[in-house]
């Protein structure tokens, strides 16, 4: 069974491609070529009619969303051990965690990029973007704080999909004038594991992304 994952290199169809490269599917990469817009073309939108990535395809259906494809992942392969057992207290954190980051955490890393969404009639582009920020750091220190007192991972001393999908968001943090993986120390304790595990690697490898994965390159 080959599955195929739709995305751009760095963009939200990460997380779901780590979490491929760990539990050691049989996929193919679809790269869309997203300043062409590949991804608002008819024939991509018959798979995702939002036009976003990513978009998983499973036995001919197609999957969209981030988190949802990280979930099932995890559950159509559960001796990687990327999710508790089902009904268990450490189940429910996972979802916790996810939800979290897919929700909040994330919606404010898009604001940030994508302030122009946001914006009406006035000039308050900047202010959505600085708000934007600042929304994106409260969330990363809270979390930081978890994984302080909690960690290494955000269930304890074992990864689970939350942990991937938080290096992805971690990283596009990069842009910011002080990019989470430096200012937070037990933050950057988890990408500097996760960072160790040979899927991970060979992930940013076949993105063509070099180390450090959660800063800018040096001019």
């Amino acid at each position: 069974m080959i599955m195929q994952l739709y995305g751009f290199p760095g963009a939200a169809s990460l997380a779901p491609r780590m979490v491929l490269e760990e539990i050691g599917a049989n996929y193919e990469f679809v790269k869309l070529d997203n300043a062409a817009g590949e991804h608002r073309q008819p024939a991509y939108l018959k798979l995702n009619p939002y036009a976003r990535v990513p978009t998983l395809v499973l036995e001919g259906t197609a999957i969209f969303e981030s988190a949802a494809i990280c979930l099932h992942l995890a559950d159509l392969y559960p001796n990687a051990g990327l999710l508790p057992a089902p009904g268990t207290i450490k189940r429910a954190k996972a979802y916790q965690w996810l939800m979290l980051l897919t929700n909040s955490l994330q919606p404010a890393l898009i604001s940030f990029f994508y302030p122009e969404r946001f914006a009406g009639e006035g000039n308050e582009v900047q202010a959505i973007k600085a708000n934007a920020e600042q929304t994106a750091q409260r969330y990363f220190s809270q979390i930081t704080e978890h994984l302080a007192q909690h960690g290494p991972y955000l269930l304890g001393e074992a990864p689970c999909v939350a942990d991937f999908f938080l290096l992805m968001l971690t990283r596009w943090g990069r842009w910011f004038v002080e990019p989470p993986y430096r200012k937070y120390p037990a933050l950057t304790a988890l990408v500097d594991r996760l960072s160790e595990r040979s899927a991970v690697q060979r992930t940013f490898q076949l993105e063509g992304i070099p180390a450090p994965y959660c800063l800018l390159p040096k001019a």
